[in-house]
Parts: C-alpha cells; structure tokens; sequence
C-alpha cells in the first residue's frame, strides 16, 4: 500500500517539476502535504488520525524516495530525455510488482492450507464428519521457508495447527496438533502444541493380510482390514 502512494507522489512530483521547475514543484508538494495533515487532524476521528499518524512514519522513507524519483524523472522530461524519464519510475513499480507476487502466493497458500485442513482424515474422524473451519491465525517466523496456520474448527472449542514448509519451492502442510487454547489464551513462551492438546486419532490403512497402525498427522486412507 505504501510504495502506490509513494508511486502516486512520485507522478504527482513529475508533473509539478516537468511545467513548474524544481523549486515550485517542492514548495507545492510540501503545501499540499502540510495542508491534507491540518485536515485530517481537524475533521477526522483519533482512530482516523493515529492511522494516519503510523502511515505517515512508516511510509516517511518511501514517500521521500517517491518525490526524489517524480523531481528526477520531470527534470529528464523537460529536458526530452523521455526514456530517462520513464525509467526512473522503474524501481518503484518493480517494488509494487513484487508486493503484489508475494500477496497473491500468500493467498493461494492459505487456500490450499484450508484445503488440507477441511480433508484430512484425522481431523474428520476426530470430529465425527466434515470438517468446517475458518482462519484464525497465520504465523511467519525469520526463516521463510517455515510458517504456521491457525484453524478454528466450527461446531467445536477446538483448534487445528498446521504447519507448512516451503523448502522444495512449494507448500508442504503438516497436521502438527490439535489444542483447545484460543491463541489469546495461549503463553507465548511455550510451543502451542505443548499446551491443551488434544490425541489426535490413530488411522489404518491396509497392507497385504495385516493391519498397520499409524499416527501420521498427514491425510490417509481410513481404512481397516477385513
């Protein structure tokens, strides 16, 4: 969100500087910033005004870059240097492209989490049926190839941890355990699957005349021997 504001300063910036020069492009800029910040702290709510606050900090740097890059690419405007000036705007749109990339993968991982969640054996003979849950919770942790989703169960005081590894370049899901503790009850100090946690169900699948039990939190056959 914040690199497309910066990107609409930096288009605004561009115009300001390719028909009014460098100067009166900053004072109008610094004008129209100060004048939207007297606005929103007369004739906005204090939620609307810290929002506004923490955006403001937050995008500082970006919004600085964003009217450097707008002063430079109207400077090569004016000088008709048009590629020059097309091309300042490049690094900006790569961070937005890049923004939008790792946004639509996180979607499509949570479907496929929810996905693995609403079909997994255990959690259906756990339950008793089909398996009905909502996304409470998405956990990153520094490593990225790691992460962990929180699942309520509907119709139940129970939650699903799955966990998901990334490292052979697409997400691998993993029922690690199933607690009772809403995240908001849990210590944060101790792993969640050390806290409440409910057994989870034994499956069986059939191999050749005898019956192999397994605890194996991923989705299998539910299958006994006759």
């Amino acid at each position: 969100m914040i690199m497309k504001y910066a990107l609409g300063l930096a288009l605004a910036s561009a115009t300001l500087t390719y028909f009014f020069g460098v100067t009166r492009a900053l004072v109008a800029l610094a004008t129209l910033a100060a004048g939207l910040c007297v606005f929103v702290l007369k004739t906005t709510s204090v939620d609307v005004t810290s929002m506004f606050m923490l955006l403001l900090v937050m995008g500082l740097p970006a919004f600085v870059a964003g009217a450097g890059v707008g002063v430079a690419a109207g400077l090569a405007f004016r000088a008709r240097s048009h590629l020059i000036g097309l091309l300042c705007f490049l690094p900006i749109i790569l961070v937005i492209g890049s923004e939008y990339y790792v946004a639509e993968k996180q979607v499509r991982e949570e479907k496929l989490a929810l996905a693995f969640v609403t079909k997994n054996a255990q959690l259906q003979k756990l339950v008793g049926g089909t398996v009905e849950v909502f996304q409470v919770s998405a956990t990153k942790y520094s490593d990225p190839d790691k992460g962990m989703y929180d699942f309520s169960i509907k119709g139940t005081t129970l939650y699903a941890i799955v966990k998901v590894s990334r490292r052979s370049g697409r997400p691998v899901f993993n029922l690690a355990c199933v607690t009772t503790l809403y995240v908001g009850h849990r210590t944060p100090s101790l792993d969640v699957c050390e806290q409440s946690v409910v057994p989870l169900p034994r499956l069986y699948v059939a191999r050749y005349h005898g019956v192999w039990p397994l605890a194996c939190p991923l989705h299998i056959f539910d299958e006994k021997s006759t």
